[in-house]
C-alpha cells in the first residue's frame, strides 16, 4: 500500500529487507489508523442511553465484511417480517420495489414484485408481496449495497443461510455489536422455514389470523387449506394445534403482566377495565386455606409470590381475554358467565366491547 501511494506499481520482496527499518521507524512515530469511518456520524445506541459513532474506524477489508453483515441483516428482516420462502428470496431482483401507494393521510401500501417457484411451472409465476415499511426499507438498503445494482440483477441471489446467519450472530455478539448495545443472539438453529412458521403463528394470534396467514403467506387456496385442517394428523391440523397452544400461553402471559401492572398501580383501560380491575383485586386479596385443620382462627391471607400460583387463578379468565389496543382489554365471556343475561346494562357493555374491537381492527 505504501508503494502504491508512492506511485510504484511493482514492489519486489527483496526491497522489504532494506526498507523495513525505515518503515518501522516511521510507524513508531506516527502510528497507524484505519482509513474508513474516521468521522462516522453519531447514532443512538440500541439501549437508547447514549450517542456514539455508528462504527469504529475500519480497514478496507473490514468495510467489505461490514457491508456483508448489513446485507445479511436486510435478508433477515425481509425473511422474518414478510414470511418469504428461501426460493422466493433468491428470486428477488434489484428494482423489485413498487412505488408506495398513498391511500390517505399517513397510510401507504408497500409492495415487492417477486416470483413464486414452489408448485409452479418451470420459471415460476410472477407475484406481488404486500409488506410493511421496514421490509421495504431493508430491500432499499440491500439494493444500495449491491455490487452491480442494475435493474433485473438478483438482489440476494443463491445464499447459504446457515453460513450467513452464523457470521451475523458472531458480529452481533462480538465487540462491534456489543459496542452498539445490541442484545446477544442466542445460539439456536434458525432457518427461513422456521422464521416463516413463527410469523404464521404470530399472525394466528389475531382474530381470523389462521385464514389471514394462509392468504398473506400464499400457502394454498382456502378450500385446500380447510381440507388439510380437517384431516386428522395433517400438517395444517398440527399447525392449528400449535397455534392454539401458543395462543393460550400468550394470553396467560398477557394476563399475568397486566396483573403485575395492577399490583404496581398501573390500571388498565377500555370497556372491560372496571371488571378486570375487580377481578384482579379479588385474586390479590384471596385468603389461603388454613394450615391447621383444628384451628379456624389460624387462617391468614396468602401472599401469591409465585407466578405459577397467579397463573392458576388467571387461567380460566385468560382464555377469554381479547387485546384491543395498548392497555385496552375486554372480557367476552362476560355475558356467558353473568347470571343476569337479560340485564340491559350488561348488554350495552358487550355492545361497546364489540364496537371497540372493530375499531381496533
Amino acid at each position: 500500500m505504501l508503494a502504491a501511494e508512492a506511485g510504484v506499481r511493482d514492489f519486489p520482496r527483496a526491497w522489504l529487507q532494506d526498507l523495513r527499518p525505515a518503515i518501522e521507524d516511521a510507524l513508531g512515530q506516527v502510528g497507524t489508523s484505519p482509513a474508513w469511518g474516521q468521522q462516522a456520524a453519531e447514532v443512538p445506541a440500541a439501549t437508547g442511553e447514549r450517542q456514539l459513532p455508528w462504527t469504529s474506524p475500519l480497514h478496507h477489508r473490514e468495510v467489505i465484511a461490514l457491508s456483508e453483515v448489513v446485507r445479511t441483516a436486510t435478508l433477515l428482516v425481509t425473511a422474518t417480517v414478510s414470511g418469504m420462502r428461501s426460493s422466493e428470496l433468491m428470486e428477488l431482483k434489484v428494482g423489485c420495489r413498487r412505488p408506495a401507494g398513498h391511500f390517505t393521510s399517513g397510510l401507504f401500501r408497500y409492495r415487492l414484485a417477486g416470483t413464486i417457484v414452489k408448485g409452479q411451472p418451470l420459471g415460476g409465476t410472477d407475484e406481488e408481496w404486500v409488506v410493511i415499511e421496514p421490509v421495504y426499507r431493508a430491500v432499499e438498503v440491500a439494493e444500495q449495497l449491491h455490487g452491480n445494482p442494475r435493474n433485473g440483477a438478483l438482489l440476494f441471489g443463491p445464499f447459504n443461510f446457515r453460513t450467513r446467519y452464523g457470521s451475523f450472530r458472531e458480529w452481533v455478539n462480538g465487540p462491534a455489536g456489543q459496542r452498539l448495545g445490541l442484545p446477544c443472539i442466542p445460539d439456536r438453529p434458525v432457518s427461513p422455514r422456521a422464521l416463516r412458521r413463527t410469523l404464521a403463528i404470530e399472525l394466528a394470534y389475531r382474530p381470523n389470523g389462521v385464514l389471514a396467514s394462509k392468504i398473506a403467506l400464499k400457502h394454498v387456496s382456502v378450500v385446500t387449506s380447510e381440507g388439510y385442517a380437517a384431516r386428522p394428523g395433517g400438517a395444517q391440523a398440527r399447525l392449528l394445534a400449535e397455534v392454539s397452544k401458543h395462543e393460550t400461553e400468550h394470553k396467560l402471559a398477557v394476563a399475568l403482566q397486566e396483573f403485575r401492572n395492577y399490583q404496581a398501580g398501573i390500571l388498565p383501560a377500555g370497556p372491560g377495565a372496571a371488571e378486570l380491575t375487580g377481578f384482579f383485586a379479588r385474586i390479590d386479596h384471596l385468603p389461603a386455606a388454613s394450615t391447621s385443620s383444628d384451628a379456624a382462627d389460624t387462617r391468614a391471607a396468602k401472599v401469591h409470590r409465585s407466578d405459577r400460583d397467579i397463573l392458576n387463578l388467571l387461567s380460566k379468565r385468560a382464555a377469554t381475554l381479547h387485546l384491543g389496543a395498548a392497555a385496552n382489554y375486554c372480557w367476552l365471556s362476560k355475558v356467558l358467565d353473568n347470571q343476569h343475561y337479560g340485564d340491559k346494562a350488561v348488554m350495552r357493555t358487550c355492545l361497546r366491547d364489540a364496537r371497540a374491537r372493530r375499531a381496533c381492527r
